[in-house]
């Protein structure tokens, strides 16, 4: 199984390091828009015919409430080519939001139903 070993999955022709564009607690990431880049990229479909390629997505180092300097690596880019790694940047730098005040991670559990 690739997810357990990732190795056995395509590599992509460009890896690029998306750094903080400045230092702070991550106070929102935009999961829509994070997603929407990945399936730009190819890592997902926008029709129900149109092929993944398994080479290509986002890897996300960072989550919100935690704090980061400025120029700390925040996401890698896998793509098929540069231009296509430094659009995915561009667009992945303003799905972000900074604090100069620490932030509390988001609950992920609200309520049990039973």
């Amino acid at each position: 199984r690739q997810v357990d070993r990732p190795e056995l999955l395509p590599r992509a022709r460009q890896q690029l390091t998306v750094a903080a564009p400045q230092g702070g607690t991550i106070s929102q990431l935009d999961a829509r828009a994070i997603g929407l880049v990945a399936v730009d990229l190819g890592a997902g479909r926008q029709r129900k015919g149109d092929a993944v390629d398994l080479s290509v997505g986002i890897v996300v180092l960072h989550k919100v409430g935690e704090l980061i300097q400025s120029g700390e690596p925040l996401f890698v880019v896998h793509a098929r080519s540069s231009a296509e790694a430094e659009q995915a940047a561009q667009t992945l730098k303003s799905s972000l939001s900074f604090s100069q005040s620490p932030v509390s991670a988001p609950t992920h559990v609200y309520d049990i139903i039973r």
